[in-house]
């Protein structure tokens, strides 16, 4: 099996899920050739994995004017009927004004370099993950080199502007497309007429134990301060504002608790603002963006983890610490409640309802008995169900058979 992954940009903070996918394809013998359309920056490699993964990663961007050139010559000499209908199918699939125009002819540039280094290494069959602007070049080089494709779905961000109005027709060219939940399947449903839908199936991100550290043995006497964790990228998507008003009023009901939120982002000075106009300098600690395995030592630390979002898929953060014994507050959307069960593996409260987390925060940081009740049920979901080496195998066969199906189609 031999198959190309596109990510439109990798590796990526937030793609760890995707290196762990790929490296288990591996252990089954997949021969994985890795594209991304843009490189990552330098400062976005944190940890010589990240390093490695960069290093083995073919960019469509940047690249030298004239190199793009001739990839275009070449391309249209040898197959100018194709590379006229590519064109045309780029202008066809965008959103209306110039300005999409104008993109649209820059993903067709990119899609030309992508097929031809396809092409070049004589792979059949394509991976893209998410329905953003890199599934539009990913679709377009699959349609110029003759590749099947297929796509991986995630979450709100697939169906938001400017990725949803473009979806239903990628997912009527696709041989397949796996979803990160049943909500987002369901979404994707909407998208395509029935005849499609057999196309679409659930396939879990998971976690990776080997990876995990050890749960820590937590003193819960009383003599040390309650600590809420929360690891997300501070945007306005991610809800940490909302957080950190939750915990203000948790606080102001009894709960004697730090906070620590993991990660950055373009919200940070309002997230400082914040914690400054509620007066919770002493008690809230910004640790920043953090390497994969300093994360997990941060969240296996928390007694509580608080996600605040107010869109998600299935967060593998959650998973994470409900692996490590750390009971979870969650809002009650997308995906989330396929992994967690209000009251019996974590806490859910409706989404953007700060009174309701606050009420969470406050009565589980009161109840020890609950917090250790609802561990037990927590592991237990994701060992059943969202541990990589289980979670890839639809993907896995799915992989499996579109590479079989263009290999005999090959021989016929």
């Amino acid at each position: 099996m031999e198959v190309a992954y596109l990510v439109s940009e990798y590796p990526a903070r937030s793609h760890t899920f995707i290196r762990r996918e790929i490296a288990q394809l591996r252990q089954r013998g997949a021969k994985i050739h890795i594209f991304s359309v843009r490189s990552t920056p330098a400062e976005g490699l944190l940890t010589d994995i990240d390093r490695a993964a960069f290093d083995e990663t073919w960019k469509v961007l940047p690249v030298n004017p004239f190199r793009l050139v001739g990839d275009h010559l070449a391309a249209f000499v040898s197959a100018p009927g194709k590379y006229l209908r590519t064109l045309s199918q780029a202008w066809r699939h965008r959103l209306p004004g110039i300005r999409e125009g104008l993109w649209s002819l820059f993903y067709f540039a990119e899609a030309i370099r992508l097929a031809r280094e396809l092409e070049r290494r004589q792979l059949k069959h394509l991976h893209v993950h998410f329905a953003n602007a890199g599934a539009t070049v990913g679709f377009l080089a699959a349609g110029f080199a003759g590749l099947s494709w297929s796509m991986n779905l995630h979450g709100a961000c697939d169906f938001e502007f400017p990725a949803g109005p473009l979806l239903g027709e990628k997912l009527r060219s696709v041989t397949f497309s796996n979803c990160s939940s049943h909500f987002v399947r369901a979404q994707a449903l909407r998208t395509i007429p029935p005849e499609h839908w057999d196309k679409l199936f659930v396939s879990r991100c998971g976690i990776e134990l080997e990876t995990m550290p050890n749960p820590v043995a937590r003193q819960d006497d009383g003599s040390r301060l309650l600590r809420v964790i929360s690891v997300g990228r501070l945007s306005s998507e991610k809800g940490q504002l909302g957080l950190i008003k939750a915990f203000a009023l948790a606080r102001g009901r009894g709960m004697e608790a730090e906070l620590v939120l993991v990660g950055d982002g373009p919200d940070r000075g309002l997230v400082e603002s914040e914690i400054a106009a509620h007066h919770l300098q002493d008690c809230c600690h910004l640790r920043g963006s953090l390497a994969e395995q300093d994360c997990l030592a941060e969240i296996a630390q928390g007694d509580i983890f608080a996600l605040p979002s107010l869109m998600e898929g299935v967060p593998l953060v959650l998973m994470e610490a409900m692996v490590l014994n750390v009971p979870v507050i969650a809002p009650r959307i997308a995906g989330i409640p396929e992994l967690v069960e209000d009251g019996v593996s974590g806490v859910l409260y409706d989404p953007a309802d700060w009174e309701g987390l606050a009420q969470a925060l406050a009565d589980l940081a009161a109840d020890i008995e609950k917090r250790k009740e609802l561990t037990v049920a927590a592991q237990h979901k994701v060992l059943a169900e969202f541990v990589i080496h289980k979670a890839v195998d639809p993907l896995c066969e799915a992989l499996r058979s579109a590479t079989t199906e263009d290999a005999n189609a090959n021989v016929s």
